[in-house]
């Protein structure tokens, strides 16, 4: 008996084949939706977690990065826009609201702050490693 194509199983064939793609891309190639693919994207794959298992950490550590690397320059761009106009707009948005002006280059740095208060509450999810990843490297060219 033939088991069953999973949504995940199409994803991460696709994934295989093209390393490179965006969520984007394999939602369409594969007739998934766009955040099935993109949840599935950023979770680390069944030899990632047994290489974690096993302690061999620098491929995790990797894997972290290169997951964080793909939001910030490709799905995140792709589904919210320019990072530094987003910036800019929580920037404005936050000053009205606080009565004080909150600079463009500490919007990452205060996002990163809300996934370390996350952290405190569940150490284990990898999503908020993953994200602060991504805010550092925002952060980082903002002041550059």
């Amino acid at each position: 008996m033939k088991k069953k194509t999973t949504k995940r199983d199409k994803v991460n064939a696709y994934i295989s084949k093209h390393p490179n793609a965006t969520a984007t891309q394999v939602a369409k190639a594969t007739g998934v939706s766009y955040n099935y693919c993109w949840s599935v994207m950023k979770t680390p794959n069944k030899e990632v977690r047994k290489e974690v298992a096993s302690n061999k950490t620098p491929r995790f550590r990797s894997e972290v990065l290169f997951t964080a690397e793909q939001l910030v320059s490709r799905d995140r761009e792709e589904e919210h826009g320019n990072a530094s106009d987003n910036w800019k707009a929580i920037s404005g948005l936050w000053s009205s609201y606080l009565g004080y002006d909150v600079p463009v280059e500490s919007v990452p740095i205060m996002l990163m702050l809300i996934k370390v208060a996350r952290l405190r509450q569940n150490k284990t999810n990898v999503d908020n490693y993953v994200d602060i990843c991504g805010y550092a490297s925002l952060a980082a060219e903002q002041v550059r």
